[in-house]
């Protein structure tokens, strides 16, 4: 018997419950979740999720699919509960049980697909959903490499450039007019990476590019037309640096870009005139890494390079 057909019957822990046997409305149809049952188990916030995005304005995350709440459940994030498929649940038992050491008013609930559906309003196709309240903002940024972006708009993009980030070890700053990286398509399209790279918002954009040259960062403006380096002629990069990126259509506004070090471009080999944000933060940000001075070998047997 594969993990994934193993029954439920046996004794579940504490913290899950099994509402798949909830009361059903005829002898032959599937179990569905009155409006007591979300009351009751505190699952508000995910209903009607489909056209409903009052939980960021709550101070609220949502978390879906098993791969985002693995990275959750191995944080120090808050989750107040997860509602998992049988299978889901099984698969992430053992993040499960050490998440709940940790955290003792965590909750799971085992749901029937139906019922996952009819909560969200949308089908759960990645094997759970759950919420808990946004963490509070970091009070600064030390890190070494910082990826800075200036009024961007979408949140599918912000979530892309979040796992990136994480990926090359950077902090991420936003301007107060970008968009929130809490919204629930922007935790999805990072991955669960959210929960682990430091990401605040600054009033004073401009102000703050202005202090980290002040501290020694090497400031980096992508810019979407001919001038400043191309990305290839930046050979060696400062042991500390900021790359900013602009709005999808505008790129980086004339006064923030005037308040960096250096421009650079990518350079396109086609008619487009220019890379999706997410792509360019990629692009820009492997290279920077690659080539920064200082950059030290650590952890991991001496196989990872930050």
């Amino acid at each position: 018997m594969s993990t994934l057909e193993l029954p439920l019957d046996l004794p579940l822990p504490s913290f899950v419950i099994d509402l798949t046997s909830t009361k059903r409305s005829s002898p032959n149809s599937l179990p569905t979740l009155s409006q007591n049952d979300i009351q009751t188990y505190n699952l508000t916030p995910l209903t009607n999720l489909k056209s409903n995005d009052s939980h960021v304005k709550s101070g609220k995350y949502i978390v879906e699919g098993i791969e985002n709440a693995k990275v959750l459940l191995t944080t120090s994030v808050t989750c107040t509960l997860l509602c998992l498929k049988k299978s889901s649940y099984i698969t992430l038992l053992p993040f499960l049980k050490s998440y709940s050491t940790k955290n003792p008013t965590f909750k799971s609930y085992i749901l029937t697909s139906p019922q996952l559906e009819s909560l969200t309003t949308f089908p759960i196709s990645r094997g759970c959903i759950g919420y808990g309240p946004v963490p509070p903002p970091p009070s600064s940024f030390q890190n070494r490499k910082i990826i800075a972006l200036d009024k961007i708009s979408d949140v599918s993009n912000l979530g892309t450039i979040i796992r990136t980030a994480s990926n090359i070890g950077a902090d991420v700053v936003l301007s107060s007019d970008c968009c929130n990286q809490w919204y629930r398509r922007s935790v999805r399209c990072s991955m669960g990476e959210v929960f682990r790279v430091k990401v605040g918002r600054v009033e004073d954009f401009r102000g703050w590019v202005e202090g980290r040259r002040g501290e020694g960062y090497g400031v980096y403006a992508a810019s979407l037309g001919e001038g400043g380096k191309g990305l290839e002629e930046v050979t060696e990069v400062e042991d500390k640096w900021v790359v900013i990126f602009g709005n999808e259509g505008e790129g980086v506004r004339k006064e923030i870009e005037e308040a960096a070090d250096h421009k650079v471009r990518i350079e396109s080999c086609g008619d487009v005139d220019s890379y999706n944000v997410g792509v360019s933060v990629g692009i820009v940000g492997y290279w920077m890494w690659k080539h920064m001075k200082g950059k030290q070998i650590v952890g991991d047997g001496g196989k990872k390079e930050i």
